[in-house]
């Protein structure tokens, strides 16, 4: 197995800022979807893990580290400036009938690439010096996988060509802006 390359203070720091603004904008969608949507148990959903995402970002943002040199919490935004376009799209899903609409660019397109962002970002932290943030990322990437399989149970009952459809359009979209993470 090769070696993997370590991130530097600064550069952790950034991915875990870029992984709080993920987190805290999933939140606003989450919750912004969740006042729309007229499905009741696709509401429910919504708003439930909408929460998690909220709590997600208060972990995160616990673990900015704080230096003479460095304020973290100055880098909170997007690893790329085209997410908030890809956010805006995803939520732009306002039509009370857009259920599916809704949930596939959510839970087949966002959490997807965010999860491959934390797993890539634990896959550069180091064991000792990053041990307690490598935790509490692992802790997150349960409740993510959770959070979708419970998703998919939804989404399993709704029109699956549209739903890969509209899977695949903001899978690309994520790809061209660059990734969440």
């Amino acid at each position: 197995m090769p070696a993997t390359t370590r991130l530097t203070l600064h550069a952790s720091a950034r991915r875990v800022a870029n992984l709080v603004w993920l987190e805290e904008r999933t939140f606003e969608a989450l919750g912004a979807l969740a006042r729309v949507e007229s499905e009741p148990a696709a509401k429910l959903l919504l708003a439930r893990h909408a929460r998690h995402h909220a709590w997600h970002a208060r972990v995160l943002r616990e673990w900015l580290p704080q230096t003479h040199d460095l304020d973290a919490a100055a880098l909170v935004g997007p690893a790329a400036p085209a997410l908030d376009e890809v956010f805006a799209e995803v939520t732009a899903a306002r039509d009370p009938d857009q259920t599916l609409e809704r949930l596939a660019g959510v839970y087949r397109g966002l959490i997807p690439a965010a999860v491959d962002g934390y797993h890539s970002l634990i896959e550069e932290c180091s064991p000792v010096a990053d041990g307690a943030l490598l935790r509490w990322l692992r802790v997150i990437v349960v409740d993510e996988d959770r959070d979708r399989a419970e998703a998919e149970e939804l989404l399993g009952s709704l029109d699956r060509g549209r739903v890969e459809e509209r899977a695949g359009e903001v899978t690309s979209r994520l790809a061209a802006a660059g990734g969440v993470a």
